[in-house]
């Protein structure tokens, strides 16, 4: 009889490999660092904020509608965010809303008509202004607005601004109200190329001969004409086709016609 004790090991057994679970948790590990710094690159390493609206409504401001300076579709809020003051705004409140606005993550529309506001100097530090409607203020001075190559939009209707030598380096600008001001200086206009929209009606300098650039983009529809043709539908028809060759016109770029044969 042999004296080796019974082995208690299968000898058809090898080592068995490590559980999968065990070989995954590295990458387990490795996926949640990057997540986490994901994260934490998303909450501190950007100074772009959503501004604090609640701050805004008790200073005086009201949320409005968005719009496009060149008629489109309104942007999402997510976008941009739409302000117009109550007239009973003071330029102290002004100054306190700009730590809420400044550096924002949205573009800001401001409408500031008909309030009390001279100075525009604390609208410098917002470098996503896009709309500033000034109609009805006692604003004269525009040199604020010297560096805001962000503002597409300008409103200065009823101001007493008479010089715009400030807007000479927007060249960002599409659209300028100068109705029923005392501008004279139009020649400062010639280098915005970008301006689709002047309003000059009642404007001192508007007849002073001054050159202003314009860009235009024309639709033209044409149709040979066949004897007993429906004219009214036919008229409908060309007024359609030509609506839809100036929006071609339009998004090929400046000083463009486009004609379709209907």
């Amino acid at each position: 009889m042999s004296d080796t004790p019974p082995s208690s090991t299968n000898p058809n057994t090898e080592d068995l490999p490590s559980p999968t679970w065990r070989r995954a948790t590295p990458w387990a590990i490795g996926a949640a660092v990057v997540l986490l710094l994901i994260i934490l690159f998303v909450a501190f390493g950007t100074s772009r904020r959503s501004p604090d609206e609640r701050a805004l409504g008790e200073l005086g401001f009201i949320k409005a509608t968005c719009s496009n300076s060149d008629g489109s579709a309104a942007p999402p809020d997510s976008a941009c965010l739409a302000l117009r003051a109550k007239p009973t705004l003071t330029a102290s409140e002004v100054a306190a809303a700009i730590p809420h606005l400044k550096d924002s993550d949205r573009k800001i529309e401001l409408n500031l008509a008909n309030t009390q506001i001279e100075n525009l100097d604390p609208l410098k530090e917002l470098d996503t202004l896009d709309s500033l409607d000034l109609t009805g203020t006692p604003v004269w001075n525009l040199d604020a607005l010297k560096d805001m190559h962000s503002l597409k939009r300008l409103v200065l209707h009823r101001t007493d601004v008479e010089n715009i030598a400030a807007l000479k380096g927007l060249t960002g600008l599409q659209s300028l109200t100068l109705w029923d001001t005392r501008v004279s200086n139009l020649d400062a206009l010639k280098n915005l190329t970008d301006l689709r929209q002047l309003d000059l009606r009642d404007t001192d300098g508007a007849d002073d001969g001054a050159r202003i650039p314009l860009t235009v983009s024309i639709g033209v529809s044409a149709h040979a004409m066949q004897q007993g043709a429906d004219l009214d539908g036919l008229g409908r028809t060309l007024v359609e086709e030509a609506d839809r060759a100036m929006y071609k016109a339009k998004s090929a770029g400046r000083n463009r016609v486009v004609t379709l044969v209907v």
